[in-house]
């Protein structure tokens, strides 16, 4: 068989381009110049004004979309380096070895500290009163708002756990906080501890376990570069796959509890 482009007598299937047979001497390892040798050997065949009109057009639209992109990066990014800083001034509320411990405090050490609370708070008060902070204005500004919001959904249910009586405030490590110290006597019944106790425990530990969940992929969309960013419908749920923070299929609060219990990452509970 013979080379396409130079007629040189070649091993046939050795190099494709199109459809047509190469010698080594003219296949290219490059992407765009084995897209031009394809041209250039379908020209030699020989092709139709039609299509010759066709490839022309659509070169035409690819470097318009580049030139327009061009023009506007600036702006763009501009916009995504604000959303940015907004996002990085909100985790610098959060400690974040306590946040990430957050269902250890509730399952093994059954005592929350304050400290640890209170920036999910203060974010809650920005997305109610819609604060500057938590208005983002870049390409991933709808996926930044919607997980910082919920996380702060995921809080609350959190809280629903995590209030008397079942847990106790108590003066805080802080000043001005108040951690919370759970309070085993609510499940005693006439002088027997109910099985409620250790079902509450595991369901609590869920829900600071989706908190934690949610706040790992709000930090993780500050990771995307800007050119990731244009493309957030791919970039950013690869992005989350590739740091294993992917949302349980079934309902969050079951599949967070059977994570924490089922895999083992909590040791039975110690009786106290």
């Amino acid at each position: 068989m013979a080379c396409t482009s130079c007629a040189c007598s070649i091993i046939p299937g050795t190099y494709r381009a199109g459809g047509f047979e190469h010698c080594s001497k003219h296949r290219s390892k490059s992407p765009i110049r084995g897209a031009l040798l394809v041209l250039l050997t379908m020209h030699k065949r020989g092709m139709s004004v039609g299509t010759w009109q066709w490839i022309k057009n659509v070169f035409f639209v690819i470097g318009s979309a580049a030139g327009i992109l061009a023009w506007l990066r600036p702006a763009i990014e501009s916009k995504h380096k604000e959303d940015m800083k907004r996002a990085a001034a909100i985790l610098a509320k959060f400690e974040e070895i306590g946040t990430l411990e957050l269902p250890d405090y509730v399952y093994l050490f059954r005592k929350v500290p304050g400290w640890c609370l209170r920036p999910f708070d203060g974010i809650k008060a920005s997305i109610a009163e819609n604060r500057q902070e938590v208005r983002f204005i870049g390409p991933l500004r709808r996926h930044l708002r919607s997980e910082l919001e919920q996380m702060i959904l995921a809080y609350d249910e959190f809280r629903k756990f995590v209030q008397v009586p079942w847990w106790q405030p108590e003066v805080g490590v802080v000043p001005g906080t108040s951690d919370w110290k759970f309070e085993k006597a609510a499940f005693e019944s006439n002088g027997k501890m109910s099985d409620k106790y250790a079902h509450h425990l595991s369901e609590a530990a869920a829900a600071a376990d989706l908190v934690k969940l949610r706040f790992q992929r709000f930090q993780a969309l500050t990771e995307l570069h800007f050119f990731e960013s244009l493309i957030p419908r791919i970039f950013v749920r690869r992005k989350f796959t590739s740091a294993e923070l992917d949302l349980p299929v079934d309902s969050p609060q079951k599949s967070e509890a059977g994570s924490i219990v089922e895999r083992g990452q909590v040791p039975p509970m110690p009786g106290r």
